[in-house]
Order: structure tokens, then sequence, then C-alpha cells
């Protein structure tokens, strides 16, 4: 696998659980779940090498861009401002 291949992986991994997470009754546990599991990619993309600023933006504008096509402006926002906040707690 390449490393452009393992971006796109990583970032296809953050939508299965943002779409999970948009799924479920929002809960400090289930936020929690989410932000852990975010943070397992990161921590993946970081052990690799791959964690550069060029691909976080890519990872971030990707990620943001499908949930608003998806959920529209106010729920993929709010999506986003959540999935942010994990990626870049790690």
């Amino acid at each position: 696998m390449t490393a452009d291949e393992r971006v796109l992986e990583a970032a296809a991994r953050c939508l299965v659980i943002l779409r999970r997470y948009r799924e479920v009754e929002r809960t400090a546990e289930t936020r929690a779940r989410m932000v852990a599991e975010i943070e397992v990619i990161v921590g993946w993309l970081m052990e690799l090498g791959l964690l550069t600023d060029q691909n976080q933006e890519f990872i971030l504008k990707s990620v943001e861009r499908y949930l608003v096509e998806q959920y529209g402006l106010v729920i993929g926002h709010s999506l986003t401002t959540q999935f942010i906040d994990a990626f870049e707690t790690y």
C-alpha cells in the first residue's frame, strides 16, 4: 500500500467512524468512543510518518466536504467540528 493509499484509507476510516457516531444517541460515552477511534487513526498515521500538514489538511477537508454534502450545513459542520477536535487533540 502506498503512502497516498494509506492517507485515503485513514480518511475513509474516519468517515466510517463519524457515520456510525451520527447514527447513535449522542452521549458522553459515544463521544468518548468516537474520539478514541479517531485517535487510533491519528496514531497510525503518526507511526507511519504520514501525519504531515499536507496530509492532515487533505483528511480534514475531505471529511468536512463529505459530511456537509451528506448531512447538510448544520449537521455537517457540527460533526466536522467534533471530528477536528478529536483529530487535533491526539
